[in-house]
């Protein structure tokens, strides 16, 4: 069972391979060779999955049971996005991720659409920090403990 130090530590790495990425987002040099910016992109696209996958798993079910209707009601906003998320992350890694060549005819367009999901995804990841803080603070029942396996010892 993933823990609230798990998903922070996946956003932390996440985050860690935006960085890297992001100095690689140059349309003309892309324009000439993109694969170590597509190879790291699409790394960063499977860690992403496997987040998601984590949080619609094991986090937004015990948090859309939380006692604190406020968690509740963003808990359940975001999982819903998450779900559009995800859909939209499979579009872009469909078009752009496949090869090279796609990349290479299209490359502002590639930077503008890699910027705008990069975006998109660290804003998800602040508001989530923000909503796994609350959760601790507001609950008698840490986070953590909650989303230990049942019968786990407290």
């Amino acid at each position: 069972m993933a823990t609230i130090d798990t998903f922070l530590q996946q956003h932390q790495e996440l985050m860690q391979l935006t960085r890297e990425v992001v100095p690689l987002l140059h349309a003309e040099q892309l324009a000439r060779n993109c694969t170590e910016a597509r190879l790291k992109i699409a790394s960063w696209t499977r860690k992403l999955r496997v987040h998601f996958t984590l949080e619609e798993r094991s986090l937004y079910p015990r948090l859309v049971t939380h006692p604190d209707p406020q968690i509740v009601r963003r808990a359940t906003r975001f999982q819903q996005d998450l779900s559009t998320l995800g859909d939209q992350l499979t579009v872009y890694c469909r078009d752009w991720l496949a090869e090279d060549a796609t990349i290479r005819g299209s490359a502002v367009r590639f930077v503008e659409q890699t910027k705008a999901m990069f975006d998109q995804v660290t804003k998800r990841f602040h508001m989530e920090d923000d909503l796994y803080l609350l959760a601790d603070q507001t609950s008698s029942l840490s986070i953590d403990e909650a989303l230990a396996p049942s019968g786990a010892a407290r």
